[in-house]
């Protein structure tokens, strides 16, 4: 006569092991969870101070057009980047290259804000022909 096996389990040791190698695998996934999210919220900044810097240089071309852009020294305005205080500076100078025969002004537009401790900020720079 036969013995009939008991159904085949786990150890407590097999248990553990399995446990411990699926924390280590948690550990790893929300890491890059983590970091991901952090680079998406410092993309999100890059991407609303783009879009203040490029409103202000749509502003001055449609000033070109009209004929009312002037070289000017450098300014500075208080801005928003994602509810952080940031600073918008915009220089217009003359720039005349020979082999174009046009006189050109250069528009320049920065915006610079903290995050992390550190300094971050976008940069947009156009030429631009003044209807004048």
């Amino acid at each position: 006569m036969r013995k009939k096996e008991a159904p085949r389990s786990f150890t407590l040791v097999e248990l553990m092991v399995a446990v411990a190698v699926f924390a280590v695998g948690s550990v790893f996934v929300l890491r890059s969870f983590l970091s991901s999210a952090s680079a998406l919220a410092a993309l999100e900044d890059r991407v609303s101070a783009l879009q203040i810097a490029q409103s202000q240089m749509d502003a001055l071309e449609e000033q070109a057009l009209q004929g009312k852009l002037t070289v000017s020294a450098m300014t500075r305005e208080q801005a928003a980047v994602n509810n952080r205080s940031a600073v918008k500076e915009v220089k217009v100078q003359d720039f005349y290259e020979e082999t174009w025969q046009k006189k050109l002004l250069k528009a320049d537009v920065s915006v610079k804000w903290q995050e992390a401790d550190r300094e971050k900020d976008v940069r947009v720079s156009c030429y631009i022909k003044n209807q004048k």
